[in-house]
């Protein structure tokens, strides 16, 4: 899960993209927390290294 801060809130269920060591993760808007974040959830497994 991942919270994203938007100008614009995406419709539920919109794929999403963040972009972390020159990777890509693609996020589905699951919830709108308020008027400007969004709870994402990863679409595929996503794994985040921890160095």
């Amino acid at each position: 899960m991942v919270d994203v801060l938007c100008e614009r809130l995406p419709p539920l269920h919109q794929a999403l993209f963040s972009a972390f060591d020159h990777e890509y993760y693609p996020f589905d808007v699951y919830r709108h927390l308020d008027a400007q974040r969004v709870r994402g959830d990863c679409i595929t497994s996503c794994q985040w290294s921890q160095t």
